[in-house]
C-alpha cells in the first residue's frame, strides 16, 4: 500500500515537471521570461552512521530471538566498505512561490563487526539504505536584506536493508557452522520544516534547513537538520558547502517475534555539491 503511494506522488510530481517544462519553453520561444525556474544538484555526503540495530531472528526450529548490534560506521570506514552510492536533489519553482522539492541518497556498506548472539561473533554485516524526500513547497521573500523562507510538507520514504552472516565454533541447529538471514524494511514518514536563505554578499548566501516527521505514522520520529554556504559561480552554476543531520527511530514487530526490527541511527556529515539552475 505505501509503496503504491510513492509510486502515485512520483508520477505526479514528473507530470507537473513535464507540464512546467513545456510552459517554459513556449514562453522562452515567445521571448518571454517563464514563470517557472529549475535546479538539479548531484552531491557528496561525506557520511558517519551511528545508532543501533535489532532484527528478530529464527534459526532453524528454535524460537525466535532479537540479534542486536551497534550501527558505528565513521566516514573513513564507509570509504573502505562502500560498494555503490548516488545522491542527487531537484526543485522546480513557480514564480507563485509554490514548488516541488525531490531529493534521493542511497548507500550500498557491506563490513565485519561483532555482535552478541548466543556467544557467537557476527561475520558480516550489509547495509543498504535508500532515503527519498518528496515534498511541496512555498517560498516567502522576505526582501532583498533577509531573503526567504521556504515551507515545505511531504514524504520521506526509506528503504533499508540488513544482511547479517553469523559463524560460530559451535554449529547452529542442523549442523552449519553459519547462518545468513536477510530483511527488507521500508516505511514512509510524513515530513513538515522550513528552510531559511540569506544573502551575505554579492556571491555567497547563508542557508539554514530543519524539519521533523513520523509521528508514529511511519517510524517514531525522524528529524533533519542542515547548515551552510551557497556560492554563485556563475548565474546558472552554484557551489554547495553545508553540514546535514538526519535521525530516525523506528520499530516495528514486538521482542521474541521475528517481525522485530528496531533501527535507531543518525547519518550526519558534510555536503560537497554542484546545483546547476536553469
Amino acid at each position: 500500500m505505501k509503496l503504491r503511494y510513492l509510486i502515485s506522488g512520483s508520477l505526479f510530481a514528473v507530470s507537473c515537471l513535464l507540464w512546467a517544462v513545456e510552459a517554459e519553453t513556449v514562453a522562452a520561444e515567445n521571448g518571454k521570461p517563464g514563470p517557472w525556474a529549475f535546479e538539479f544538484e548531484l552531491y557528496g555526503l561525506m557520511a558517519n552512521i551511528y545508532g543501533d540495530s535489532t532484527m528478530g531472528v529464527q534459526p532453524g526450529s528454535l524460537p525466535a530471538v532479537d540479534v542486536s548490534g551497534d550501527v558505528d560506521i565513521p566516514f573513513s570506514k564507509i570509504l573502505e566498505t562502500i560498494q555503490m552510492g548516488a545522491m542527487a536533489h531537484f526543485e522546480v519553482h513557480h514564480q507563485s512561490g509554490w514548488g516541488i522539492w525531490l531529493d534521493y541518497a542511497f548507500m550500498n556498506l557491506k563490513d565485519d563487526s561483532d555482535i552478541g548472539y548466543l556467544n557467537k561473533s557476527f561475520a558480516e554485516v550489509g547495509l543498504k539504505q535508500g532515503v527519498l524526500e518528496a515534498f511541496v513547497l512555498y517560498r516567502q521573500p522576505l526582501g532583498e536584506e533577509y531573503g526567504y523562507i521556504d515551507y515545505f510538507g511531504g514524504i520521506r520514504w526509506w528503504d533499508n536493508n540488513f544482511d547479517l552472516k553469523l559463524s560460530s565454533d559451535l554449529p547452529f541447529p542442523g549442523g552449519a557452522a553459519s547462518k545468513s538471514w536477510s530483511r527488507s524494511e521500508y516505511w514512509v514518514d510524513p515530513v513538515i520544516g522550513v528552510r531559511w536563505t540569506l544573502p551575505i554578499s554579492e556571491s555567497w548566501s547563508f542557508r539554514l534547513r530543519g524539519d521533523m516527521g513520523g509521528f508514529d505514522i511511519g517510524s517514531r520520529f525522524t528529524t533533519a537538520s542542515g547548515v551552510g554556504f551557497l556560492y554563485g559561480i556563475t548565474d546558472w552554476l552554484e557551489l554547495d558547502l553545508r553540514f546535514k543531520a538526519l535521525w530516525v527511530d523506528y520499530e516495528t514487530g514486538h521482542t521474541g517475534e521475528k517481525s522485530h526490527f528496531i533501527y535507531k541511527a543518525v547519518t550526519y556529515g558534510p555536503i560537497v555539491g554542484l546545483n546547476l539552475k536553469f
